[in-house]
């Protein structure tokens, strides 16, 4: 029921605005990481604590920060040990009436993941899928590197091209995945569970 997911959504918003300084929720996220074949975005489900002294997107920011800590096919999307943010996110409304969330990243972001052999096509991927199915009534995610709008992706999947440097759900949606488990003989003569990523038809 979607009407009530969002009053749910709303209540919350709400409940948190009014309390006091040291109060909290805490909320279920899905969180998107990158597979560690390249391929593919998974989502693992996290708890997340909000407080009212921040908006919805530093906390997801963190967690993304932090890596999976379930899937073990998961990889992180952002570098460890280096500070994303070049100023805080905010989110704007475009000329057309798009409600967007803007990511300022450090200078060198995208030269970085480079030499770390990290992808910045799902590195996008997670952090827009992340962001636009938490929070509410946003329509896009702009991504600045040093102050220069990232408007296009091109890698060995091929080139991708974002309208005005605006990224939606919908450029992203064909990288979802799911794990399947298999298993596989053993040179002892046993079985061995292994994971393997695929598409959500194929794993079904």
């Amino acid at each position: 029921n979607l009407g009530a997911i969002w009053n749910q959504a709303q209540a919350d918003a709400q409940r948190i605005g009014e309390q006091g300084a040291d109060r909290h929720l805490d909320v279920d996220v899905a969180l998107y990481f990158a597979s560690r074949d390249g391929s593919r975005l998974l989502a693992e489900p996290r708890r997340v604590r909000l407080s009212n002294n921040e908006d919805y997107i530093l906390p997801l920011l963190r967690e993304l920060v932090r890596g999976p800590v379930q899937a073990s096919e998961a990889a992180g999307v952002l570098p460890e040990g280096m500070e994303p943010l070049q100023s805080a996110p905010t989110i704007t409304t475009s000329g057309d009436g798009l409600k967007l969330i803007t990511l300022p990243l450090t200078p060198g972001f995208d030269v970085e993941m480079r030499k770390r052999g990290m992808s910045l096509r799902q590195m996008c991927g997670a952090l827009t899928l992340t962001l636009l199915r938490f929070v509410p009534e946003v329509d896009g995610v702009v991504i600045r590197i040093g102050g220069e709008r990232l408007e296009r992706i091109s890698d060995q999947s091929g080139e991708m091209l974002f309208e005005n440097g605006v990224m939606t759900q919908q450029h992203f949606g064909y990288m979802l995945g799911e794990t399947a488990h298999i298993y596989l003989g053993t040179e002892a003569g046993k079985l061995r569970r292994v994971g393997r990523v695929l598409d959500p038809y194929s794993a079904t």
